[in-house]
């Protein structure tokens, strides 16, 4: 896969968990929808991170801070 593909994966997966917040929002099941809202800020710091790096594959964590140093 090229860079642009790479990237263009992590945002449309993060458009998907999207929805499901959304979703999760109008039932006011709140719990859940903040943690795929987390897995949406995480996907799209791993999109920015392919980016401005080299490799087309980021790193293997859930530490957003440290994906987008």
């Amino acid at each position: 896969m090229t860079k642009e593909e790479h990237i263009k994966y992590w945002i449309s997966i993060a458009e998907k968990d999207w929805k499901v917040v959304r979703n999760l929002y109008k039932s006011k099941d709140y719990v859940y929808c903040l943690f795929f809202a987390h897995l949406v800020v995480e996907k799209l710091s791993k999109a920015i991170w392919i980016k401005f790096k080299e490799e087309n594959h980021p790193p293997r964590l859930h530490n957003i801070v440290y994906i987008l140093e």
